[in-house]
């Protein structure tokens, strides 16, 4: 049996990627080295929150979904006239400073989601009682930007879907922007938890809906959204 701090020569991933690996593009053309394929395999620790997008200079922890080893990404950038330069180096690091690496990681995941929770409260209070389309689209709006960074939303989803009845169906294009903005909120949460679905369900079918919230499309959207979750 492979030690652990070699267990990568024996991974069908990690034995495909170098200790050490660049790749440099410029003008979209790249110009010097490349990733392996392998390295598409390699999960971003901490994501969504943490992500290995190109599109800022930033650096993140990879990590092998099949033998555990941890690597450094890092991807930097640089403007010029004739177009940009980048570069991407991708470093195998020991199981130590993974495992220290990783614990930073959820560290910092840990505070943004305390931090987050905090400011929500106010964004939950407004889509509760506030009438103000704005106040509620900036709301959800905010809502949605840490969903997309994988904070948990559980807690505002019956704020969320008291807003999406108030505001559905009202002949108002901002108003219907709104109650949309809303419905792909409660769309993701609904998907992935069938509690949260008969949760919401149970609230769409309530006797304060009016018929003409339940003829408006993103009503119906919702509605049989959360019908084929329960079904499963």
């Amino acid at each position: 049996m492979a030690k652990k701090a070699d267990r990568h020569l024996k991974c069908s991933i990690c034995k495909n990627i170098p200790e050490r690996v660049e790749a440099f593009w410029k003008g979209g053309e790249l110009l010097g080295g490349e990733l392996p394929r392998a390295e598409q395999k390699l999960e971003v620790v901490g994501a969504p929150f943490f992500n290995d997008r190109m599109s800022q200079g930033h650096n993140c922890l990879k990590q092998c979904p099949k033998c555990g080893t941890y690597y450094d990404w890092d991807f930097s950038y640089e403007f010029l006239v004739n177009g940009t330069e980048d570069e991407v180096v991708l470093t195998r690091l020991s199981d130590k400073d993974g495992e220290k690496r990783a614990k930073v990681v959820f560290e910092t995941i840990g505070s943004a989601d305390k931090k987050f929770r905090v400011e929500a409260e106010a964004w939950v209070k407004t889509l509760s009682t506030s009438q103000d389309g704005k106040g509620v689209y900036g709301a959800a709006n905010s809502l949605q930007a840490g969903q997309f960074l994988g904070h948990d939303l559980s807690f505002a989803v019956p704020a969320l879907t008291k807003a999406f009845v108030r505001f559905s169906g009202k002949e108002d294009e901002f108003l219907e922007q709104c109650s949309s903005l809303i419905y792909f909120v409660l769309r993701e949460e609904i998907k992935e938890s069938p509690e949260i679905a008969r949760q919401v369900f149970d609230k769409l079918r309530g006797e304060k809906v009016t018929k003409k919230t339940k003829d408006s499309r993103q009503y119906k959207w919702l509605y049989d959204d959360c019908r084929e979750v329960l079904r499963r």
